[in-house]
This record gives C-alpha cells, structure tokens and sequence, in this order.
C-alpha cells in the first residue's frame, strides 16, 4: 500500500482489511493490530489504536459519516467493490440518492466503456440519474461523458 494511502488509513479513515472475524477463510494472521502498528512504524509512535480512532471519528463527524446532510448528490457503489461498506447504501432524502452497480467493481462506474460492459445495468443506472437528478449539466455527463461499467468478471 503506498504511503499516502496509508497515512489517510491511519488519520482518517481505518478500514483497515483484517482476518479478525472468527470464521475466516484466511486464518487469523492478519489482526488490526497489525495495521495499528504499521501506523506506528512508518508514522511514528504517537500512532495508536486510540489516534486512529479519534481520527475516524473526526473525519466522520466533519463529512457526516454514513449520513451526511447534503442535497443533489448520488452515490454510487460497485456490489463488488469492498468498500462500498464506507458508503452511503440507503437514500437519504429526496435530492441524495445510493446506486448499488451490480457486478462492478472499485471506482467501475468511472471506467471506461469494454464490450463486455453490462448494458442493462447501464440503462438502469442512467434512468435512475436522469429520473432524480435533472439538471443539464447531469444529462450531458450522462448522455457524452459518462461510460459504461466495465465488470471485472466476464
């Protein structure tokens, strides 16, 4: 993981991706302790379990968490994507809507356009914006600018 990343883990966000759950496939070698000590060893010692928390909890306090008072905003999300935890999955209100793109990936509503692209999740995705966010400037994105989502399984 490079170090900017890194460091915004253990400042402000701490999804940190761990073994920790008693039912893991994949062993319990990896704790967030071994995260927390990352932290400390490339930031310093002042890095603790303690920091990194105050430091979610500033961040989510800043930006709203998981429901954030904001207007005219969609978030969309890739069923596949392992943060889409971090995002916000439910409506919000009127105007702040949550997409869920099945079968993409990280950041795969930004990608470009493949053949093997899903058009149907496509057009859904495109109706739900144009049906709640209606500005012109959000039907030129989505009628010139804004590809398809390409799968990461084909």
């Amino acid at each position: 993981m490079e170090r900017q990343r890194v460091y915004q883990a253990c400042t402000e966000i701490g999804w940190f991706v761990t073994t920790d759950l008693p039912n893991s496939p994949f062993g319990h070698n990896i704790p967030v302790e071994f995260y927390i000590q990352q932290c400390a060893d490339v930031f310093g010692p002042q890095f603790t379990a303690q920091t990194v928390q105050k430091g979610v909890d500033r961040t989510n306090a800043k930006y709203g968490g998981l429901k954030p008072n904001v207007t005219n905003v969609v978030f969309p999300n890739g069923s596949l994507d392992p943060y889409h935890a971090l995002s916000v999955l439910k409506d919000l209100n009127k105007s702040t809507k949550a997409v869920m793109i099945e079968g993409c990936a990280h950041g795969g509503d930004m990608w470009g356009s493949t053949p093997k692209d899903s058009q149907r999740v496509i057009r859904k995705l495109r109706s739900h914006f144009l049906r709640n966010l209606d500005p012109p400037l959000m039907r030129e994105l989505l009628a010139n600018r804004w590809e398809r989502c390409a799968p990461i399984i084909s």
